[in-house]
């Protein structure tokens, strides 16, 4: 379980790291370096995903005109860190940045527009099929942060694409050679005089492999149901030869 946010991330110190941030922004733009823009734009990203409603609003605001920067760099830094828009924002900048003159910000705006995708698959995944987990992100966001939230969602999501990639690849080892055996049966209904014994005990056999296949699916199944904690006193060793 991770530690609880430090004082560092407290109301009092995002906000005043926000205004830093957008007093070097607007400063940057003022004295017209691309190049300080562009160091800047790195650290908005950070502030667009971790600051309040209101906070990301007011940076937004002053990023956006930034897409039509005349230079490439600026309008890169933008494409790198557009895909933290809020939605309408987002798609307006995101299309102007994909038909941009300059390949570099094409690519960078393609990125984001990638990452921006996967995220939303990958919540839309949680919140379509498990809400009680959604409400337990939730929380855990309200303690930890959005940083500490975005950890666990890819921790889930790694651990569900093991859990299927374990059960493709032991479901694989019986499914292949039934395919084999089907194709040998298919060639042997086609023959004249085909070995009837020799095709029922084929047969047997594919039912002996089917049922094989269900008992991974069920076994999988009971890996996947989740069970209610008993706050029993056991040994912690005992739980992990388990």
């Amino acid at each position: 379980m991770p530690k609880k946010k430090p004082a560092a991330e407290s109301p009092e110190i995002s906000a005043r790291i926000h205004e830093e941030t957008l007093a070097e922004l607007r400063a940057a733009i003022a004295i017209k370096s691309d190049e300080r823009t562009r160091l800047v734009l790195r650290t908005c990203r950070a502030r667009l995903r971790e600051g309040t409603f209101e906070q990301r609003s007011e940076l937004v605001h002053v990023l956006l005109p930034l897409a039509r920067h005349t230079s490439a760099i600026v309008r890169q830094g933008v494409a790198d860190l557009c895909e933290a828009f809020p939605e309408g924002e987002y798609d307006e900048t995101h299309q102007l940045l994909l038909i941009d003159r300059d390949a570099y910000v094409r690519a960078a705006a393609e990125a984001a527009g990638h990452r921006r995708a996967q995220r939303h698959r990958g919540r839309a995944r949680i919140d379509g099929r498990h809400p009680e987990l959604v409400e337990n992100l939730a929380q855990f966001e309200k303690e930890y942060g959005k940083r500490a939230r975005r950890m666990v969602e890819r921790a889930v999501q790694r651990g569900v694409e093991m859990f299927v990639q374990k059960l493709h690849e032991d479901m694989r080892k019986i499914y292949e050679p039934m395919i084999s055996v089907h194709r040998e049966m298919l060639c042997a209904v086609a023959l004249p005089s085909p070995d009837i014994a020799r095709l029922t005990a084929q047969i047997k056999e594919q039912i002996v492999r089917v049922d094989e296949l269900y008992a991974i699916v069920d076994r999988a199944c009971e890996r996947a149901t989740r069970t209610k904690p008993s706050f029993v006193d056991e040994s912690v060793a005992t739980g992990i030869e388990s």
